[in-house]
């Protein structure tokens, strides 16, 4: 008889959980959804930089806000999960030399951890660029954890431009960093 009621008890229980799951999982889902729309796009446009702090995956070296002072720079956020991310790598790898002779930092922004990172991330190169944050200033740098994506930062630590990449403002900026002459050529 214990057993029987026990075994009766499990068929209701187990389907029951089962169902609270599955709707806990889908609240959960749709409240994220909700949240990232009412989230802003981007940092404020035409304001320093939001603080955060991080550093290189390779060496360490820290890097917060501050560090960005003094020339140019371009934050790229990438997800290792994102298709069109993994796309973007060999265009941002050409693109680092004429940015580096036009005076322009290349940072890679993420908060994935090393190892994916150096998955996602093979080219040497690259990973010298790379930039683990901490959640909070990733969040204040991109929101809605966007990818890929990408903020134009002066030399003054003051955020010029934020969108998706390919956009107009980062076809513009690719087109004049390839064509225009560099600082050395203008020199």
């Amino acid at each position: 008889m214990a057993d029987t009621l026990t075994t009766a008890l499990l068929i209701v229980l187990i389907p029951a959980v089962a169902l609270n799951l599955w709707l806990t999982l889908r609240l959960s889902a749709r409240l994220r959804q909700t949240l990232a729309r009412e989230a802003p796009l981007t940092c404020t446009i035409d304001a320093p930089v939001p603080a955060f702090s991080g550093s290189l995956l390779e060496g360490g070296t820290a890097v917060d806000a501050s560090t960005l002072a003094g020339q140019a720079n371009v934050l790229v956020f990438l997800s290792s999960a994102c298709g069109d991310c993994r796309s973007k790598l060999p265009v941002l790898e050409d693109l680092l030399e004429p940015m580096s002779e036009h005076g322009v930092r290349l940072w890679l922004i993420s908060q994935e951890p090393p190892a994916r990172l150096r998955k996602f991330i093979q080219r040497p190169v690259l990973r010298e660029c790379l930039v683990r944050v901490d959640r909070r200033g990733y969040q204040r740098l991109n929101p809605r954890y966007a990818a890929p994506f990408y903020l134009f930062v002066d030399d003054s630590q003051v955020v010029r431009a934020g969108n998706f990449i390919g956009d107009e403002n980062w076809r513009a900026f690719v087109e004049q960093i390839r064509t225009s002459p560099s600082i050395r050529e203008a020199s």
